[in-house]
C-alpha cells in the first residue's frame, strides 16, 4: 500500500541535564527557545508553560539549523551489519523539565529516490529497524552536517549512536538515558501515517507494536480494545502501545484533505507530542522513585527516605494530573496514553513501597525506643536508686582533678563499698539486658549502621533540586 511522502516517525529519547545544564543550553548560539502557544491546555496549566516552570521547547538556530535542512540520506547500521537510510524531515527539539529530565524529539523518514513511492512496508520496517532491532548507529550524514560537525570541532571519533550523537549537539545534557528509563538506547516512538485508505487490522496492529512488514499476525476478530485504539473521526485512527503512539489519517483528493496533508505532521508534532512526552516523563519519574525503593530494600536510609517523600509529594502536586485540557480530543488523548503507559498503577506501587519503608522505620524507630526503655529500666534505674540512698557517699570523699590520675585513689575508689555495690547493680541490670536482648543486638546498637547505599544516591538529582524549590 502506497502512502504519503508527508508520513513521519518522531523519535524520542530521554535524557537528563547536568547541574545548570540547561543554562549552558540557553546561551548556547545553536539552540534558542520556542514559545509552546495555542495548546489547548487548562488554565493553571497553560500558565504554568507559559512561564516556562513546567517545560520548556529549544528548537536548532543557525547554522545548526542550516546542517539539518537538506534532503540527502542518512546512513544508520546495527551491530548486525543491517543498514537504512533514513531523511530528517523535522530538526531535532529539545523539551526540558523541571525536575531536570529532557527529550529530544526528532522527525525521520525513510529515504526514497524522487520517482519512488513510499509504501506502508517500508515504514513498518524503518519502525522496527530503528525502535527494536537496534539499527542506530550513525555511520554517515549529508556534507552540510559534515561540515558544521567540523567547524564546531564535534566529529566523532567512532559513529557514534543516534542518542549519544544527538546529545552531543545538546550543551550541558548527559549522553546516557536516565536511571530508571525503560529504554536505555532505542527511542520512543510517534508515527504519523498518511494512508489514501484505510487499514487493515494485521497492519494496525504491525504499527501498533512496531513489527516488522512481514510479521504473522495471528487474527483477532473485530474486536477493539478501547484503551490502544481510538477513532478519532471517520478518517483518523489513534493506536496506543507501550512503544509509543501511531496516529493514521485517511485522505482523499479533495482541496480540504490536500491541505490537511501538508500540515498533519507539524500540527501533530506542535500539539499533541508534547503531551505524549509529559506522561512519557510522568513514567520516567515514577519508574526512578521505583529504582530508589528497590534500592533501599537492602539499605533502609530515614534521611534518604525523608527526601524521597518530598520528591514523590512534589511530583504529584505537580506533574500527576489528571486532566490537561478543556478540549474533548486533547483530554481524550492525553488520558488514553496514561492508560495504556499505566501511570496510576505505577504511583499505587510506588506509594505501596514508600507505605511499606515507612512501616519498616517505624518497626526499626519503635525497636530503637524499646532499647532504650530498657536500658533505662534495666541498668540506669537501678544505679540511680542506689546512689540515691547512699548520695554523697556514693565515692570515697571529695572527688578532685589530681585524683583522676593518682593510682592511689583509683584503689580507694574501687574497695569502697557503696561504688561497688552501685557497679554491682549496673552489672546485674547490664546482664539481664543482654539476656533479653542478645550481645549482638547490643553491639548493633552502640555500633551503629554506617553504610550507606551508594547506588541509590546517584538518581537522588532527578527530582531534588525541583522539589527542594516547591518545598520552599
Amino acid at each position: 500500500m502506497d502512502i504519503s511522502r508527508k508520513s513521519t516517525l518522531f523519535l524520542a529519547f530521554s535524557y537528563e541535564f547536568d547541574p545548570d545544564g540547561e543554562s549552558l543550553l540557553e546561551r548556547s548560539d545553536a539552540w534558542k527557545e520556542r514559545e509552546i502557544k495555542g495548546v489547548a491546555l487548562l488554565p493553571h496549566l497553560d500558565e504554568y508553560v507559559r512561564k516556562g516552570e513546567l517545560l520548556r521547547a529549544y528548537d536548532t538556530a543557525g547554522d545548526l539549523r542550516g546542517a539539518f535542512g537538506a534532503k540527502e540520506p542518512w546512513k544508520l547500521v546495527g551491530k548486525d551489519g543491517e543498514a537504512i537510510e533514513i531523511t530528517i524531515t523535522d530538526p531535532p527539539r529539545v523539551y526540558a523539565m523541571d525536575t531536570r529530565y529532557a527529550f529530544i524529539v526528532i522527525g525521520v523518514a525513510p529515504y526514497m529516490k524522487k520517482d519512488e513511492a513510499l509504501t506502508l512496508a517500508t515504514m513498518q520496517d524503518i519502525s522496527y529497524a530503528l525502535v527494536r532491532s537496534g539499527v542506530s548507529r550513525v555511520a554517515d550524514t549529508p556534507p552540510q552536517m559534515k561540515k558544521w560537525l567540523a567547524a564546531n570541532g564535534k566529529e566523532p571519533k567512532e559513529p557514534l549512536i543516534l542518542r549519544h550523537w544527538l546529545a552531543s549537539l545538546v550543551p550541558g545534557l548527559g549522553t546516557d538515558a536516565p536511571r530508571g528509563s525503560p529504554r536505555t538506547t532505542a527511542p520512543s516512538l510517534f508515527s504519523v501515517i498518511l494512508a489514501k485508505e484505510p487499514l487493515g487490522s494485521d497492519d494496525r496492529h504491525r504499527l501498533r507494536l512496531v513489527h516488522r512488514s512481514n510479521q504473522f499476525v495471528e487474527p483477532a476478530g473485530e474486536t477493539v480494545d478501547d484503551k490502544t485504539e481510538w477513532k478519532i473521526s471517520n478518517r483518523e485512527v489513534c493506536l496506543f502501545s507501550t512503544f509509543g503512539v501511531s496516529w493514521i489519517v485517511t485522505t482523499d483528493d479533495t482541496d480540504k484533505s490536500s491541505h490537511f496533508l501538508n500540515d498533519a505532521p507539524h500540527m501533530i508534532r506542535d500539539r499533541y507530542v508534547y503531551k505524549w512526552l509529559l506522561v512519557e516523563h510522568q513514567r520516567l519519574c515514577l519508574l526512578a522513585l521505583d529504582t530508589e525503593c528497590a534500592d533501599m530494600s537492602e539499605t533502609v536510609d530515614s534521611e534518604h527516605f525523608s527526601e524521597m517523600r518530598i520528591r514523590l509529594l512534589a511530583f504529584i502536586s505537580t506533574y500527576n494530573f489528571r486532566h490537561i485540557s478543556n478540549e474533548e480530543r486533547h483530554d481524550r488523548f492525553y488520558n488514553r496514553v496514561r492508560d495504556v503507559l499505566s501511570i496510576d498503577d505505577l504511583l499505587a506501587e510506588v506509594r505501596e513501597e514508600v507505605v511499606e519503608i515507612d512501616t519498616q522505620l517505624a518497626a526499626r524507630r519503635a525497636e530503637l525506643l524499646n532499647h532504650v526503655l530498657a536500658f533505662l529500666t534495666l541498668v540506669l534505674t537501678p544505679v540511680g536508686i542506689m546512689c540515691s540512698v547512699f548520695q554523697s557517699d556514693t565515692v570515697p570523699g571529695k572527688l578532685r582533678l589530681a585524683d583522676l590520675v593518682s593510682p592511689s585513689s583509683w584503689m580507694h575508689l574501687f574497695t569502697h563499698t557503696p561504688f561497688l555495690v552501685v557497679l554491682g547493680a549496673a552489672l546485674a541490670g547490664a546482664t539481664v539486658y543482654v539476656r533479653i536482648f542478645g550481645a549482638r543486638n547490643l553491639f548493633n546498637q552502640l555500633r551503629g549502621k554506617r553504610s550507606k547505599n551508594k547506588s541509590s544516591t546517584m538518581s537522588r538529582g532527578a527530582l531534588s533540586s525541583f522539589a527542594a524549590r516547591r518545598v520552599k
